[in-house]
């Protein structure tokens, strides 16, 4: 009897956790083998909304937010004496581990501006009693615009609250041919930042994300590559990850053989990348780009970088995909016999029913037979779909893949 398990996509990163656990594919001494084979038809550009109720701030604070006018000083306590411009204000600390290192960042408007911070100091609370930890005088010279300082807080753990104090004025020494002139730095003109340790809360409203179905595949794949959990795909990851990984993928109805094949695009439209470094995505120059498949077994920074597009569009022929896969198994195992026993499967990443058939009269009929066709040849087929809009029939499909792919369950 099939069970159908749907886990409405809300937290994708986390969608492969187990997954990543060799032991799903590995047997005896021989590692595993995946194919990741990721849908890029039209619809999967469709916006995705992801709700989350735990919240993670900023490290980041902006007590002074170019506010004050014509005011040239800045001297109290934040948030006790001085609110916070924000974003963020002083709670943003609040429960933290306090032992890390605590920046003090000024940064003006105008290279000629000079300030002078002649002193500043963190207070840590636990309950009533609290500790001092003091910085150092530091000032912003004529002709930069920005300044810091730095204390290295130990010993405090996680602390209940944190004030912050500053002492700062602003000053402007311009020379004229008859000597130097002195003019104001206004306060309208700073913005002065606190970066401290991350801190979390759990929010009673509820934080909402806006997305889409391939950025939210692609970084479920990242998850998947990043085998050792430090954010960024490294050479680590291959060897903690026991697994060999290859990808193919599809466009406008195209189906590639992995075996390292690529076509290039003309970037009419709007598609992004995503840099794991910065966590941000980022749009590609207009131009060419490449999307390339990898053979099983490819480094797994090859993999990111030849799949970490969003590029979409065209029908989803994932019956056709399969097929290709099953065929490239078979070529790559005849040229691999001392790894014959290898487990091989494969991971379909889709938003719903596929609708180019290949062989049968429609595409889910077709996506189903083929991934009974892998499942015959010992090939484990893994069905995941993304959207909180899946409808009945492409749940039907997810379910009948996994079903006869021989892994049961699909993941909605």
């Amino acid at each position: 009897m099939k069970r159908l398990i749907l886990l409405l996509l809300l937290s994708p990163v986390f969608l492969f956790g187990h997954i990543k656990d060799e032991r799903l594919f590995r047997s005896a001494d021989v590692p595993a083998s995946v194919m990741i084979l990721i849908d890029r038809s039209g619809s999967m550009a469709s916006q995705t909304v992801n709700y989350d109720t735990t919240v993670t701030h900023n490290v980041s604070v902006i007590l002074h937010n170019y506010s004050g006018y014509h005011n040239e000083t800045i001297k109290g306590w934040y948030d006790n004496q001085i609110f916070s411009d924000g974003p963020g204000d002083m709670s943003w600390f609040d429960g933290a581990d306090a032992d890390t290192i605590w920046t003090l960042k000024i940064h003006s408007k105008y290279y000629l501006d000079s300030v002078i911070v002649n002193d500043w100091k963190l207070r840590f609370y636990h309950g009533s009693n609290y500790t001092d930890f003091d910085g150092g005088s530091f000032a912003e010279r004529t002709n930069t615009k920005d300044a810091h300082d730095q204390i290295s807080v130990t010993g405090m753990g996680t602390i209940d609250s944190v004030q912050c104090y500053i002492n700062m004025e602003g000053k402007d020494f311009w020379y004229y041919w008859w000597g130097w002139r002195h003019w104001h730095t206004y306060n309208n003109e700073l913005k002065i930042s606190l970066n401290g340790p991350t801190s979390w809360s759990t929010d009673t409203s509820v934080t909402t994300h806006y997305s889409t179905r391939i950025k939210d595949a692609l970084r479920v794949i990242h998850s998947l590559l990043d085998a050792n959990g430090n954010g960024v795909i490294d050479s680590m990851d291959n060897r903690i990850l026991n697994v060999k990984i290859g990808q193919g993928f599809h466009r406008n109805s195209h189906v590639y053989v992995p075996n390292n094949q690529f076509r290039f695009y003309t970037n009419g439209r709007d598609v992004q990348s995503y840099n794991d470094t910065t966590n941000r995505w980022y749009s590609i120059p207009r131009g060419y780009y490449y999307l390339h498949t990898d053979t099983i077994g490819s480094d797994f920074r090859d993999i990111w970088r030849d799949i970490n597009y969003t590029d979409v569009g065209g029908y989803t022929p994932n019956g056709n995909l399969i097929r290709v896969t099953i065929n490239y198994y078979d070529t790559w195992e005849a040229s691999h016999p001392d790894l014959y026993c290898m487990p091989k499967n494969i991971i379909l990443i889709t938003d719903g029913e596929s609708n180019n058939p290949y062989y049968c009269n429609n595409g889910s009929k077709d996506v189903v037979y083929y991934a009974y066709k892998a499942h015959q040849d010992s090939i484990n087929v893994f069905a995941v779909g993304f959207g909180t809009d899946i409808s009945n029939g492409g749940r039907n499909e997810l379910n009948w893949v996994a079903y006869w792919g021989g892994t049961n369950n699909p993941y909605a």
